[in-house]
């Protein structure tokens, strides 16, 4: 199962977004970077934060991963990405039913242990702690489901709490329970040994910290889902086992918050809630008393409204909306400027690929960021523009400071006059510039292009704030001296 391919990333990203989540040098950039190498993976993760914790701020749809970030703090986004991931890799081909529902209670005991630690010193990584829990029981349903079908079969539906009975039943089929197979390719994975302590059934009766945290979560979610509301009360006070662990007061009021995430969720993993007791059969009701979340009880595919229901234009909005507060805070907020513009203009307008150029002390431009769909080439590294003395296009729009789209960047007359840096890149035929002029000297310029089918021709709506975006970026970055 370690050698699969199906989970190729998980292992090497955790490190990376947690490494980024917890230095303070960090910056909004180098984590926006990371999480935006695999638009798959960054789309999944703004329909997980927004199903997950936005919702409840009153303050509309996150659209835009350096947005997630600002509002969530990069703890909360770095935790998020790990889980997008793990859908991302589970999910990426013919899941079963039995496999989205384990990626549904993984996440619902991951958001249960974040809520739950809330204040603690002592639970350290507990949202991973808790996603990962049954990680054994996960591998099992994507590459031996048979086996997982016959440990699922040996446990009533309704029975709770279930998990460790699950766990157990896994020795009949497979010879050794689901969090022994976890724990040994979380070693041979190379993760924190705090993750694998929390997939053992027993942990003893040490102090309470992360391990009887996770495991505490991963009881909240199944009786969530297998148990109905009113049976709550008397369930939490049977989960009350150590001192220092949380009350039944507590308790109650986390599966409450959580209870209203479940029918966005079970949406993200495309999951009918009916296969569940607790709200199959009475679904509607359930849906319902959940805060009027929807009227249904078999949750139909999730569709890309989840993410950004108002569209690019509205995208672009926000982003402006947030650029404006950052401008009035000042400080440490501006420095998510120009990737939080960056990012707005890339998706708004549908590109392939977006380039920031800042101008340095000498005059000239340079690559200060990029964003691409797929995997292409860190081309943007070697872009240089001067617009004083270049004699290339780009040295020409800049200095004269004009909003230019090339439609055929193949035609002769535009060839000629395109530089290496661009030649040397992926082939672009259709591109926009928009440089960024302040009292006529140039501060930066803005690339975006498109596939060769696509086209780059926003309407005029989304032309304005795409320009309105610009203007916004140039009263972000530093003035230029002299």
């Amino acid at each position: 199962m370690s050698r699969q391919p199906d989970l190729p990333s998980l292992p090497s990203l955790m490190p990376e977004v947690r490494r980024l989540a917890r230095c303070e040098r960090s910056r909004v950039q180098a984590l926006s970077a990371v999480l935006l190498k695999d638009p798959g993976l960054s789309q999944r993760l703004l329909r997980l934060v927004n199903a997950s914790f936005y919702r409840t701020a009153g303050a509309g749809q996150i659209v835009t991963i350096t947005r997630a970030i600002a509002v969530m703090g990069f703890d909360a986004v770095g935790r998020l990405a790990v889980a997008a991931r793990l859908i991302d890799a589970l999910l990426q081909r013919d899941a079963s039913m039995d496999l989205r529902e384990d990626c549904l209670r993984a996440l619902l005991a991951a958001m249960l242990a974040d809520q739950l630690a809330e204040g603690r010193r002592d639970t350290e990584d507990a949202y991973l702690a808790a996603l990962f829990r049954n990680l054994g029981r996960m591998l099992v349903a994507l590459h031996l489901p048979q086996a997982r079908r016959s440990a699922r079969s040996a446990v009533p539906a309704d029975r709770w709490p279930c998990s460790d009975e699950e766990d157990a039943a896994a020795r009949r089929p497979l010879g050794q329970a689901f969090s022994e197979i976890g724990q040994r390719l979380a070693g041979q994975w190379g993760w924190p040994p705090l993750l694998a302590q929390s997939m053992v059934r027993d942990a003893g009766a040490g102090r309470f910290g992360t391990p009887a945290l996770a495991a505490l979560a991963d009881d909240l979610a199944d009786l969530l889902l297998r148990r109905p509301s009113e049976q709550w009360p008397a369930a939490c006070h049977a989960l009350v086992r150590h001192p220092e662990g949380p009350g039944v007061a507590r308790l109650e009021a986390a599966l409450g918050w959580a209870r209203l995430r479940v029918p966005d969720l079970a949406a993200l993993l495309e999951l009918p809630l009916s296969r569940f007791p607790a709200w199959g059969g009475r679904g509607q009701a359930a849906a319902a008393d959940a805060g009027r979340v929807g009227d249904h009880d078999a949750i139909a595919p999730a569709d890309q409204e989840t993410v950004a229901p108002e569209g690019p234009a509205e995208l672009m909005s926000q982003a402006i909306q947030d650029l404006s507060a950052a401008l009035v805070e000042g400080g440490d907020a501006l420095e998510s400027a120009p990737a939080l513009a960056l990012e707005a203009l890339w998706r708004g307008l549908d590109a392939r690929a977006a380039l920031l150029c800042i101008r340095r002390p000498d005059g000239s431009l340079h690559g200060a960021m990029t964003l691409m769909q797929g995997r292409l080439p860190d081309w943007h590294a070697h872009c240089r523009v001067d617009p004083d003395k270049g004699d290339d296009l780009f040295a020409l729009l800049c200095r004269r400071g004009v909003d230019t789209a090339i439609e055929d960047a193949r035609e002769p007359r535009i060839a000629q006059r395109l530089p290496g840096w661009f030649r040397a890149g992926p082939d672009a035929r259709r591109f926009m510039v928009l440089p960024m002029h302040s009292r006529g000297v140039p501060l930066g310029m803005i690339y975006l292009d498109a596939d060769a089918e696509a086209q780059l021709r926003p309407d005029a709506h989304r032309l304005r704030l795409a320009r309105s975006l610009r203007n916004q970026l140039m009263l972000a970055l530093p003035a230029p001296s002299g």
